[in-house]
């Protein structure tokens, strides 16, 4: 073998190795959920809660396969934990009256 073509394989498999260490550092990196304000924790952690005993799973699995979005309405706050899995599996959507207390609305998106 010539040693211009092994330093060429040496050169790709360098390429090829930081590109995939690079990659697993940014999917790493990613935070498991986007900040939420200090106001809208509590409607987040009641939406988890509801979307848990209506069957989307326990409370730290809905943690880690969704991130919440709070969302105001003119009827009142609604919760969408969405899911990181295809086909929003595994999240669910919990709408509250204006008072952000009784539930209007809970629907889980498939599991």
């Amino acid at each position: 073998m010539r040693p211009e073509s092994e330093l060429r394989r040496w050169r790709v498999a360098a390429i090829l190795l930081a590109s995939a260490l690079v990659t697993a550092l940014f999917a790493l990196g990613r935070p498991p959920h986007p900040p939420i304000s200090g106001d809208d924790r509590p409607l987040v952690e009641r939406a988890i809660a509801r979307a848990s005993a209506d069957g989307a799973g326990t409370p730290d699995e809905i943690r880690e396969r969704t991130f919440p979005l709070v969302m105001e309405t003119a009827e009142g706050p609604c919760v969408e934990l969405r899911s990181y899995l295809p086909g929003r599996a595994g999240g669910a959507t919990i709408c509250y009256d204006r008072t952000g207390v009784k539930v209007r609305s809970s629907l889980v998106h498939g599991s």
